[in-house]
């Protein structure tokens, strides 16, 4: 939530007119691996988890303004 607050401060710094509500957040964790106890376990467990990226901006399913990843 913190890098959606500073993406709105920079995009408003810019001129955009941004709401914290038009910033959609995902995380890039898989959802199996958030509860693992150590950096260890979680490398460890990663491959179960290796999945192909989404396709996200043009040409993409879901159309979309812009992605940003920060």
């Amino acid at each position: 939530m913190d890098v959606a607050r500073k993406a709105v401060i920079l995009a408003r710094q810019c001129g955009l007119d941004l709401e914290l509500s038009d910033v959609s957040l995902e995380s890039l964790v898989p959802a199996a691996l958030r509860n693992a106890r150590s950096a260890d376990e979680f490398l460890a467990r990663l491959p179960e988890v290796r999945q192909r990226p989404r396709r996200r901006g043009p040409g993409s399913r879901a159309p979309a303004r812009r992605v940003w990843l920060i």
